[in-house]
């Protein structure tokens, strides 16, 4: 009953009380107009500025106030719904009015703050976990809670949810309060400390998300910290990291950082908690992204653990810890390596050269004051350091993209001249970009072996050498499937502009803008598709990563016309051949059969849709999941790579083939 009343004391309250004084200063108002008309006319996508697209960016930012819909009421959004065809017109307003964002996040931080008080007062009783009840694991595509009641129903579930998982960690009664209670501090301090830049740049964020994944805007503070990240090197784990509600979630693995080299973490990873080696862990749920990143940012040398929910968890409650030692992560030296491996086929020994190549980078000052050989100049070497062998496996299972000119000149050390790539930009304009050299560094059998975290340069290397006949491509299905081009617009200069008294104060932040398209020589373009492989493999990715096709308003797959070259060979035939000779060796092989296994389990999980809140369930649950990991981890083998073993057969079958 009490907390009945206080829930209706808190509902009186009205949207202006509980937003405080929050509201957008001058040049925010600017800043957010220089953004809408920047995307109007220059984002590749050529989007009108129109009711359509207010519409997407309406539900945009409903998404972001309220992912799981468990803040907003019915009743709420129908009051909102007057703004989801007019916020085009606020914003080309003179000045451009940003108050439809203030108002909806007036009340999300009124509903946050009833959901705390609501929540402090049940947590004085321990739930009851025996209760035969389910929560839904997605909400997103859930009706909105119809009224207050309602929404306090998903809150007493939500809450069991979160006692049980910390229950399943063996936490006591009075520490599961305790840290309860202190995340609800976090989310108060974090929702109702919001500054008005936080909003502005959440709600433009909204808007740029209309647009394709790739493009964002980010404030002076969010601007400072990405340049951090992209110019030279920083200390760290060497993972970009990503808010996601409660939640922080792991964007990117790093080439060449801890957390590439320990490879137990994976994009969409979630960390729940932190600590410094050895010392006690900090839950990090409902923190803010900065102070994560402080808290997992530090010299080199020093540990750091992670409490992680795995990517491909099912059930939220199941954990994962990985300890790593900080290091200094120079993004500029990111080295390919060379193994020779000996392959006995058909009665003969074949010697396979496998280069690993996890980024494209250019040549760099190392700290002794010499050059550092970029990505291409490295490939030469180890191509000749190989000496004679029979084949060749270019691993860019783990490249993510790079530097353009660098995949360009890479591709160049197996081809003889011509196109690599195709830039097509907003008008239709496209710019051929060619290898020049004649001369190639290796011209016998060539495998490229992808997964999908290959992505932008080196879908281009994979495509372009499949267009030419030069290589087979072996691996998961596609690729990732990046094919856009994105470059970052400092807004200071435009603000200072429209209004010379802001200048030189860095307020403006940056506009990161997608601005055009990469297409192979043949006319395909990457985005959306990736590189489709020649001959599939299980992978351990499978299942695992999300696709750029698989995000929303990822920009579509499409083609041009080809490019003028002269394919250097024909694998048509050969293709069958390698894919009758793998499939019989992968039908033979337990490694891959454990990985298909895990493949049609994790499909299995994602289509569960609600998970027990009763205590004994879930713990037998997460034991049988856990068992069953374990039994395909060791059929996997441990430090075993099954799908390098198969590419390096597929390579030497290759070779014999001629």
């Amino acid at each position: 009953m009490r907390a009945s009343i206080l829930s209706l004391v808190l509902l009186l309250l009205s949207p202006s009380q509980a937003a405080q004084d929050l509201a957008p200063a001058k040049h925010q108002a600017l800043v957010a107009g220089i953004v809408a008309a920047g995307l109007s006319e220059y984002h590749y996508a050529g989007k009108p500025l129109d009711d359509g697209l207010s519409a997407c960016w309406y539900g945009s930012w409903l998404d972001d106030l309220d992912p799981d819909r468990s803040f907003l009421t019915a009743g709420d959004v129908a009051e909102f719904s007057r703004w989801e065809r007019r916020l085009d017109d606020s914003i080309r307003a003179m000045p451009p009015d940003l108050s439809p964002a203030f108002q909806m996040h007036a009340r999300f931080r009124q509903r946050a703050a009833e959901r705390v008080a609501w929540t402090r007062q049940a947590l004085a009783q321990a739930p009851d976990l025996t209760d035969a009840e389910t929560i839904e694991v997605d909400r997103s595509e859930l009706p909105w809670p119809a009224d207050p009641t309602a929404l306090q129903d998903v809150w007493r579930r939500e809450l069991e949810e979160d006692w049980l998982r910390l229950a399943l960690d063996g936490e006591e009664p009075d520490a599961i309060r305790k840290n309860l209670g202190a995340r609800l501090d976090r989310m108060d301090q974090a929702i109702q400390g919001t500054e008005s830049m936080d909003l502005v740049e959440g709600w433009l964020d909204a808007l740029t998300a209309c647009y394709d994944p790739h493009t964002l805007y980010m404030k002076p503070f969010s601007a400072d910290d990405f340049a951090i990240s992209t110019s030279g090197s920083l200390e760290g784990i060497g993972a970009a990291l990503v808010q996601e509600g409660e939640m922080i979630a792991i964007s990117e693995i790093l080439p060449g950082g801890p957390a590439q080299r320990g490879g137990e973490l994976m994009p969409d990873d979630r960390i729940v908690a932190v600590a410094q080696g050895d010392q006690d862990w900090v839950d990090v749920v409902g923190m803010r992204l900065d102070k994560v990143v402080q808290l997992i940012r530090g010299p080199k040398g020093t540990d750091v653990r992670l409490r992680i929910i795995p990517a491909a968890a099912a059930d939220p409650s199941e954990r994962k810890e990985v300890r790593l030692e900080r290091d200094r992560i120079d993004l500029e030296a990111v080295e390919p390596t060379l193994t020779v491996r000996e392959e006995q086929l058909d009665g003969a020994t074949r010697k396979v050269a496998v280069i690993e190549v996890p980024a494209f980078v250019g040549q760099a000052e190392d700290a002794e004051g010499g050059v550092r050989p970029s990505t291409t100049e490295r490939v030469a070497a180890l191509l000749k350091e190989a000496g004679s062998v029979d084949a060749v496996v270019l691993d860019l299972r783990e490249n993510g993209g790079g530097l353009l000119d660098e995949a360009v000149s890479l591709t160049g050390l197996f081809i003889e001249r011509g196109p690599v790539v195709q830039i097509r930009d907003g008008k239709g304009q496209i710019d051929l970009v060619q290898d020049q050299d004649k001369a190639r560094a290796w011209a016998g059998p060539l495998v490229v072996l992808t997964s999908p975290m290959s992505a932008s340069a080196s879908e281009i290397v994979a495509g372009a050498l499949q267009d030419y006949g030069r290589a087979v491509v072996v691996g998961s299905a596609s690729t990732y499937g990046k094919g856009s081009v994105q470059t970052v617009v400092p807004l200071d200069p435009i603000l200072a502009a429209f209004a010379p008294e802001l200048a030189h104060q860095s307020l403006g932040g940056v506009l990161k803008i997608t601005f055009s398209q990469y297409y192979l020589p043949g006319g395909r373009s990457t985005q959306a598709e990736g590189v489709a492989a020649d001959v599939v493999l299980p992978s351990p990715y499978d299942g695992r990563i999300t696709l750029e096709s698989e995000r929303p308003h990822a920009l579509p797959a499409d083609a041009i016309p080809a490019a003028r070259f002269k394919p250097e060979g024909d694998l048509s035939t050969a293709r069958q051949a390698l894919r009758d000779r793998s499939a019989a060796r992968v039908a033979a092989d337990p490694r891959f059969q454990a990985l298909r296994e895990w493949k049609t389990w994790l499909d299995e999980l994602e289509r569960q849709e609600t998970l027990s809140l009763v205590l004994a369930t879930r713990k037998a649950e997460v034991e049988a999941r856990k068992q069953r990991s374990e039994d395909l981890d060791a059929r996997i083998g441990k430090d075993q790579d099954p799908v390098l073993d198969e590419a390096s057969r597929i390579a030497a079958d290759l070779a014999s083939l001629g």
